[in-house]
């Protein structure tokens, strides 16, 4: 005895649209950047197919390589994280739907040389309402403005290369699913220190980390 096999009747339409009906098989890559490109690997694709993104229609190319019938699309300038995206040909018939994810990627800081407590912004595009801003890869509050501008107030990060020149500072973001952007250098100005007044009172003969001007740096960081 052996299995049972359940058969359910179709008629002639369900039938040829086996044969019509676009389908995608894999996305590659299925993280992206915005203005960076996609390709849609799937069967019963042609040139006159319309591409969704999220009910967007998007430019696209088509070609046939190999075999594998391939359109290719560049993301637009859209909020970060999960989107949907499928095939619609001219019968109006669509594909599956598979998901892209869009990632967070900084351009531009302004200003780049910040005092602490100065506020700064960050432009670039696949933004959230939950990216967190890292400084030296410690989590900062921030702002989110929208899918290309989030500003903060800059804290002095606990971890941090001491430079009387300035001192650098890696900027980054992390998105809702630990994804980081790239990084983005600013320069944390430092302050210099002048005493006026008796050497005494200044900690003369004390050991350099208990003079006056040691302990107020150590304090003011």
């Amino acid at each position: 005895n052996g299995p049972i096999l359940s058969v359910n009747q179709i008629n002639v339409a369900q039938f040829n649209q086996f044969f019509t009906d676009s389908g995608i098989i894999d996305l590659t890559p299925s993280k992206v950047k915005v203005n960076n490109s996609i390709s849609l690997n799937g069967i019963n694709f042609s040139a006159s197919d319309q591409i969704l993104l999220g009910g967007t229609t998007l430019a696209s190319t088509f070609n046939i390589i190999n075999g594998n019938q391939i359109h290719t699309v560049s993301i637009p300038d859209i909020q970060g994280g999960f989107h949907s995206i499928y095939v619609k040909n001219l019968l109006l018939n669509t594909s599956n739907v598979v998901q892209c994810y869009i990632l967070p990627y900084i351009s531009s800081i302004s200003p780049t040389r910040v005092k602490p407590g100065q506020n700064i912004l960050l432009f670039g595009n696949g933004f959230t309402p939950n990216c967190k801003v890292y400084l030296n890869n410690q989590q900062v509050p921030s702002n989110y403005i929208d899918k290309n501008s989030i500003s903060l107030t800059v804290l002095r990060p606990n971890s941090l290369t001491l430079n009387a020149d300035g001192e650098i500072i890696d900027v980054k973001l992390r998105d809702n699913y630990n994804n980081d952007s790239n990084l983005i250098q600013i320069t944390l100005d430092t302050y210099r220190i002048y005493f006026l007044g008796d050497s005494i009172m200044a900690g003369q003969g004390h050991s350099e980390d208990r003079m006056f001007s040691e302990l107020l740096s150590r304090h003011l960081q």
